[in-house]
């Protein structure tokens, strides 16, 4: 089955995405034909887009597409990779609630971000239906200046680190309410590390 780089969020489109990564999915790409993986991360990324725009909540069918290429062997570099722990992440936990409205200060999430991880760096925030991503430019924790990415949505709390692309680390307390608790959690040491499933 070939692959379909003009793919829209619909049943049968993700279907036949599932399908045909399936079929290949522990293959080297050059042994896959028609494979162009920066053209099928922008495609899966189009789809993520009307997928939040429509605010439609969980489809499993479109979680499984991004949990089969989280797991395709060598098709994605450590950075992509990252992106499709997000989105996943961001899919698994549609369906939020009303928390959203504390988090619509960008000022105050940026203010966060520099106090809770000392972000030196540029910070751009994406918000949709089901959740808050936040890429940001060098952060520190406690283990050294790293760029990374946050993730909240309505029951977790994710940091992404790129300097370790096979972790992401969560976050075990209380889930902040607001940017402020948002600021007091980033510095809390309620944070484990979680391998990312190759």
């Amino acid at each position: 089955m070939p692959f379909d780089y003009e793919a829209t969020y619909c049943k049968d489109d993700i279907i036949e995405m599932v399908q045909a990564i399936a079929a290949h999915w522990k293959s080297p790409v050059s042994d896959v034909e028609g494979l162009d993986p920066e053209n099928l991360l922008k495609t899966v990324r189009k789809i993520l887009d009307v997928w939040s725009k429509a605010g439609v909540g969980v489809d499993y069918d479109f979680q499984a597409l991004l949990a089969l290429l989280r797991a395709c062997d060598g098709w994605f570099s450590e950075d992509q990779l990252i992106d499709i722990s997000c989105w996943l992440d961001i899919v698994s936990e549609a369906g939020t609630s009303g928390w959203q409205k504390q988090y619509e200060d960008d000022e105050a999430i940026t203010e966060a971000l520099k106090k809770g991880l000392s972000v030196k760096g540029e910070i751009t925030i994406t918000r949709n239906p089901q959740g808050i991503s936040i890429v940001y430019k060098q952060g520190d924790y406690g283990i050294g200046v790293h760029d990374g990415t946050l993730t909240i949505t309505n029951n977790s709390l994710c940091l992404f680190n790129l300097s370790t692309p096979k972790v992401r680390t969560e976050y075990e307390g209380d889930l902040p309410d607001d940017p402020t608790e948002l600021a007091v959690a980033l510095a809390d040491s309620s944070w484990v590390d979680v391998p990312i499933e190759e």
